[in-house]
């Protein structure tokens, strides 16, 4: 069995039973956005906003599980 997530395809949205586009909790996963924000942070997220926005909506980063490989 294989998990996939799919977070994003362009600026389509998708709701079946199975599959749901964007991922339906995108905007509330730190180690999605974090990244994705070092990579696009005016990345529009359909019916959420921009990553950069969002990830600032989140607990601060110094107090998430979440860290850098360059800082281990």
């Amino acid at each position: 069995t294989l998990d996939l997530d799919i977070l994003l395809y362009g600026k389509m949205t998708y709701r079946y039973p199975r599959l749901t586009i964007p991922h339906p909790m995108l905007h509330r996963r730190d180690f999605v956005l974090a990244p994705l924000s070092e990579i696009n942070p005016d990345l529009l997220i359909p019916g959420k906003g921009k990553v950069s926005s969002l990830v600032n909506r989140l607990r601060p980063l110094k107090h998430s599980r979440l860290r850098k490989l360059s800082d281990m």
